[in-house]
């Protein structure tokens, strides 16, 4: 009968990777309880998400002050207001928690 290292053993790829002792790699984080976090990947997303969504908002609220609103300062402020205040509501009935 071969002889085969104990399940323990720690691979050089192992360590090179921060792998655990059974090879396995959960995304490289774990949590306290030694449970794999796969939140990480989420929040990323979710943060991308908000980025995209407010250059969104931004991009409306520029287009729409250029090509309606151009000298008309009490308008354009009341105007930009409204549009954050949508764009706010969209945001946490919709994106807030998918």
């Amino acid at each position: 009968m071969p002889l085969q290292p104990p399940h323990s053993a720690v691979t050089p790829l192992a360590c090179a990777t921060g792998a655990p002792a059974g090879g396995r790699l959960y995304g490289g984080v774990r949590r306290h309880d030694g449970a794999p976090n796969f939140s990480t990947g989420t929040e990323m997303r979710s943060h991308t998400i908000t980025v995209l969504y407010v250059i969104l908002m931004a991009a409306v609220i520029v287009a729409i002050d250029v090509l309606f609103f151009k000298n008309r300062f009490w308008e354009r402020l009341t105007v930009n207001v409204g549009i954050v205040l949508v764009f706010a509501a969209f945001y946490f009935r919709f994106l807030k928690h998918p």
